[in-house]
């Protein structure tokens, strides 16, 4: 009966193979089991080889030595292939796991010089390649990340076109933890508290400063409600842009009513020189 044991699938000549830990055990194989092989299937084995794919022996029934050597050579250029190719698909995780890592990080902490649409279209140009040289990467962390990203800036397209009202009834929608909504939420609260200033300038312009400061303390009670990564440097950030804003309204109010006091006590200061003159000439 032909032996079967030991037996596994060798990557380099595509079929299941014996395997032996040393070349003496090849032989002894070839040397014991030659003759029975030979009636059972017609051929049998005549000489081992290192294998470098199994780090092991096998044994063969071609007998020449040259065709041993092109196996050889097409096992090692398999090998160098097989090498780059997961070079190439670590080079394509770290690129494209950096550029959602530095996407996510502006979102949280909202870094307004940074172009989230422009890195993105980065990591949606190495999509195709990604996943031409890694058949596994539908089933991957990372492409399940881009596909994320992909959607949070799509949403993020439509928050742009919201206005106060509509930002606050969409922020009640978002109730889940998840990542995603977390990167939404911060960036449709950034929005929010932008249109909210310049709503507060308006109205200081108009005088409606209690309506302003009215604004303002709902911001800060939104801020504090804010968790998440980046929180505390997100909380700081538009706090000082809340300050600030209000700091520089004031500035301008007061100027504004010191302004038209000066302006008054000249226009008045203007009727009592024309009457003393209207009273000189009569």
């Amino acid at each position: 009966m032909k032996p079967n044991k030991n037996r596994i699938y060798c990557l380099g000549c595509r079929k299941h193979k014996m395997l032996f830990e040393e070349k003496k055990n090849a032989d002894n194989f070839i040397r014991f089991n030659q003759e029975i092989i030979l009636e059972e299937s017609g051929k049998a084995p005549v000489r081992s080889y290192y294998c470098v794919f199994c780090s092991g022996w096998h044994v063969t029934s071609n007998p020449s030595l040259e065709h041993g050597e092109e196996q050889d050579k097409r096992d090692m250029d398999l090998i160098e292939n097989t090498i780059s190719v997961k070079h190439d698909i670590s080079s394509f995780n770290m690129a494209i796991n950096q550029k959602i890592i530095e996407i996510k990080r502006a979102i949280y902490l909202s870094i307004d010089s940074f172009d989230f649409y422009k890195e993105y279209e980065y990591c949606r140009l190495l999509l195709p390649e990604f996943l031409r040289i890694n058949p596994c990467a539908s089933k991957s962390k990372l492409l399940q990340q881009i596909y994320m990203v992909s959607d949070v800036l799509s949403t993020f397209t439509e928050i742009k076109l919201m206005d106060i009202s509509e930002l606050k009834r969409f922020l009640v929608t978002l109730n889940s933890d998840s990542e995603k909504v977390t990167l939404i939420k911060r960036y449709a609260i950034s929005k929010l508290i932008d249109l909210s200033l310049d709503e507060c300038s308006d109205l200081y312009k108009r005088g409606e400063t209690h309506q302003a400061l009215k604004i303002k303390e709902e911001l800060f009670i939104m801020l504090n409600d804010i968790n998440g990564v980046g929180m505390k440097k997100f909380k700081q950030k538009y706090k000082s842009k809340i300050n600030d804003t209000f700091n520089r309204l004031s500035y301008l109010t007061h100027n504004m009513s010191c302004s038209e006091e000066e302006n008054y006590k000249k226009e008045l200061l203007f009727l009592i020189n024309n009457l003393v003159i209207i009273s000189a000439i009569r």
